[in-house]
């Protein structure tokens, strides 16, 4: 026979049953909350991996720059061993004395304002340290950033001769634009917008390819015998010298660039 049960047997075990679901809910919430957390721990750490520009942008600024250590060694490497090459091309009695005074300028600079510092490198003589100013002949501008984890170039300008007129490459601080300038008869500014570690028309690697390109934001150009105009989105327009002026100090931040630092291996890390 089974045993009766009596009333209070019965409220004993509604009771204990009664605490036991209670616990066994509480017990499930709480695994819903840690189960919810971890997905949000995992979200988080998944946008990081997933999103390369968040997680080079939360890298610091020395590691940053730290990256660059090979690429800025190498470069230097680059330019005074094809000057050597070149030297014999040189006719003219002043280019020499400019080869030798020729040394590697570098600096780091966030030039789209995203969190990853670029690093710019210029070829060029004596004084010739800052990204706004260029030189009608033989400047060399070079340009990296960090993508994915790896150091890859934006823009890259081979070495060349004083004695060539070529066009040169600026950056002016706080304007998300890489510009190209070609001094001689003609005065000739493309401005090309830069965003997320690309040149706006993804087939400018290097410099020359600036002049083939109609994909630029802004162009001004300016000579003594047509005067001035300005190019917007494939637009041209005669304007004044002082309108021209006007937009000029305005795309340039009034020609302010970065100052730019004299490579040493010995001094490297002084900059980062």
């Amino acid at each position: 026979m089974s045993p009766r049960l009596c009333c209070g047997d019965i409220l004993d075990k509604k009771i204990i049953s009664s605490e036991k679901y209670d616990n066994e809910k509480e017990m499930e919430n709480m695994k819903k909350k840690i189960l919810a957390c971890v997905m949000a721990a995992l979200l988080f750490l998944g946008n990081i991996v997933f999103c390369p520009e968040l997680s080079q942008a939360a890298m610091s600024k020395k590691k940053q720059h730290k990256m660059y250590e090979e690429v800025v060694r190498k470069y230097d490497k680059e330019m005074n061993k094809e000057r050597t090459r070149q030297y014999k091309y040189t006719y003219f009695d002043d280019v020499p004395e400019y080869e030798v005074s020729r040394r590697t300028y570098f600096c780091f600079a966030d030039i789209d304002d995203n969190g990853i510092d670029e690093c710019i490198m210029r070829f060029g003589g004596k004084n010739e340290d800052n990204t706004a100013e260029v030189w009608d002949r033989g400047d060399t501008t070079t340009i990296y950033t960090i993508s994915n984890g790896k150091v890859k170039p934006v823009l890259r300008q081979g070495y060349m001769p004083r004695i060539v007129h070529y066009g040169g490459v600026c950056i002016y601080k706080n304007r998300s634009m890489i510009a190209t300038v070609f001094i001689s008869m003609t005065e000739r500014h493309l401005f090309f917008r830069y965003k997320n570690g690309k040149i706006e028309n993804g087939k400018i690697k290097s410099a020359d390819d600036f002049y083939i390109s109609n994909d630029y934001g802004y162009e001004l150009s300016w000579d003594s015998f047509s005067g001035s105009y300005v190019t917007v989105k494939g637009k041209s327009k005669t304007v004044s010298k002082k309108t021209r002026q006007k937009i000029y100090k305005k795309l340039t931040n009034n020609e302010t660039g970065y100052k730019m630092h004299v490579y040493k291996k010995s001094t490297f890390n002084k900059y980062i």
